[in-house]
């Protein structure tokens, strides 16, 4: 998911508008980081159920029309002028959702969803380094392709290849989202900016699950109920609740507490999907899991 970024990444020392004058405001930026760790990953698991019946794509766009629909009635955004002059950004932030998720539900089809989600951590792990110049950050680094290779030996065996380049591609994405979401929540005043783009990553993904082959699943009711859960605990939540996150933390903090998706989405998978992790996959989880930490805990910084 969905967005996290460890350690120092561009315009992080921007002086940012509040993100959302309301109750949420009331909460500790920590508790709703922890929260929407566990909402997105539930949700996740929670899509997997819906694959037979409505696709990967499907179920992401659906998952990110309902989502839209929520943050349309929640943040009622409008076209004014500091909109207006920003929509290119949105618009990019936008398709960058679409195909952040697109990807890793195509994954979350092929592989278990602690392997890529720890896979899809790349993304946010290197745009913590890539702002550092430190010698130290770069065995972090190392420690993190440490963890990719202990999963590039399930390769062709118990990991499906193209499961992992979906969470490659998605990883990039995640990247993208935080420096291209940290961007417009400077520059936008309240939930605006994330209501258009989510509404316009599901736009994104419409064609792709027309001409695809998702769309002759038809839409059964339940799977939809499902896809509108899924919407609710893995976006309209959770990245609510991120982007809020994202503007009233330290970088360190809200890095240090990021690290914990990957363990989080593991527990998950065995407990919920019962997909089991041999120790190459366990020990992948955490040699990434691990880096990421260690750039948010060595960050000088912060």
């Amino acid at each position: 998911m969905e967005g996290l970024p460890p350690g120092e990444f561009p315009a992080a020392k921007t002086k940012l508008k509040p993100a959302v004058n309301g109750p949420s405001g009331l909460v500790p930026p920590q508790i709703l980081m922890i929260l929407g760790i566990i909402s997105v990953q539930f949700g996740a698991a929670i899509a997997t159920r819906l694959f037979s019946a409505l696709g990967p794509t499907g179920t992401v766009f659906y998952r990110l029309a309902f989502s839209a629909l929520l943050l349309m009635v929640i943040y009622r955004p409008k076209l004014t002028r500091e909109v207006r002059a920003h929509l290119s950004e949105i618009f990019v932030l936008g398709a960058t959702i679409g195909m952040m998720n697109l990807c890793f539900y195509q994954s979350i089809a092929r592989i278990p969803l602690g392997v890529s989600v720890a896979i899809e951590f790349i993304g946010p792990l290197l745009v913590g380094v890539a702002t550092s110049r430190r010698p130290l950050d770069f065995v972090w680094l190392a420690l993190a392709a440490a963890g990719i290779a202990f999963f590039a030996g399930d390769l062709g065996h118990t990991l499906d290849p193209a499961g992992v380049t979906f969470s490659l591609i998605a990883a990039a994405g995640w990247a993208g989202f935080i420096i291209v979401g940290k961007r417009v929540g400077s520059r936008i005043a309240g939930g605006d900016g994330l209501a258009l783009a989510i509404a316009i990553g599901a736009l994104c993904v419409l064609p792709i699950y027309l001409v695809g082959g998702d769309a002759s699943h038809g839409l059964p009711l339940i799977p939809l109920i499902g896809a509108f859960a899924v919407a609710m605990l893995s976006t309209a939540l959770p990245m609510s609740f991120d982007y809020i996150a994202i503007q009233r933390l330290p970088a360190r903090v809200y890095a240090v507490l990021a690290t914990l998706e990957p363990v989080v989405a593991a527990g998950l998978g065995v407990a919920l999907l019962a997909q089991p992790l041999n120790l190459s996959m366990a020990a992948g989880i955490a040699l990434v899991s691990c880096a990421a930490l260690g750039v948010s805990l060595f960050d000088s910084n912060h």
